[in-house]
């Protein structure tokens, strides 16, 4: 889950990172739209903590 803005960026590098257009059976990446989300408030917290950290 990414901004809107980073998405298509995002898709771009882990499909030329995983090769999916050049290989055949490498996978395949897309793209959703996300309105909402739940059980993320814990994830968001402790990747707050450690940005905080490295700063």
């Amino acid at each position: 889950m990414v901004e809107e803005h980073l998405a298509h960026s995002v898709l771009e590098t882990i499909a030329s990172l995983g090769h999916f257009e050049d290989q055949t059976g490498c996978g395949i990446a897309f793209q959703v739209d996300l309105e909402d989300a739940l059980g993320i408030s814990h994830q968001i917290r402790m990747l707050a903590m450690k940005l905080e950290e490295e700063i």
